[in-house]
């Protein structure tokens, strides 16, 4: 493939989160919200522990379609708990439900910075918030000031790729602008 495409292009190729947030904004709008139960804790010797999650106490959830299942022969079917709250899918299939299959988890900058549409910073409870879809999408963010520089430079990236749209000769890994906002999103998802 590096020889189609050149080396240049496929040097973060083997990075898996760089791979993950690629997934994230190819296959959007596939995306899946994981609804984890309140954790639940059983009684040890030594004090309450926490129970940790089973595959079938999680609930699974799209925009379009409301609650989906994991289909049976995902990878991710038996997993009780993900790293990350939204998961993107290849394909939706409809039998006695809706099942979702090639299920990836999507690292939460990458969602920020390539999915969705109307990213906003609010605060909710005492907490930033970046929101995406009108509030369907969201992540609790440390402070206002990491909200809003993952804001600006989602806003950056898009206006690089409609200035690459307009002039589709324009070399983004030659322009020093282009090329340093190319290394931050990958130094920020990596």
């Amino acid at each position: 493939m590096a020889t189609v495409t050149g080396e240049q292009i496929n040097m973060f190729n083997d990075n898996n989160r760089v791979v993950a947030a690629v997934l994230s904004a190819a296959l959007y709008p596939n995306i899946v919200k994981v609804l984890s139960p309140e954790m639940k804790y059983k009684q040890t010797a030594t004090g309450a522990m926490a129970r940790p999650s089973r595959p079938e106490d999680l609930k699974f959830k799209t925009q379009v379609d409301g609650y989906v299942n994991i289909h049976p022969g995902s990878v991710c079917a038996n997993i009780g708990s993900f790293e990350t709250p939204y998961l993107v899918y290849q394909e939706k299939v409809r039998t006695s439900r809706i099942f979702v299959r090639e299920v990836s988890m999507v690292p939460m900058t990458a969602m920020v910075l390539f999915g969705g549409t109307g990213l906003e910073v609010c605060r909710e409870r005492g907490q930033f918030v970046l929101t995406l879809e009108r509030g369907w999408i969201k992540f609790i963010s440390d402070s206002q000031q990491i909200a809003e520089i993952l804001s600006e430079l989602r806003g950056e990236l898009e206006r690089m790729l409609e200035e690459k749209i307009l002039e589709p000769e324009r070399n983004l890994l030659t322009n020093t602008h282009d090329k340093t906002l190319i290394n931050t999103i990958i130094q920020i998802i990596s």
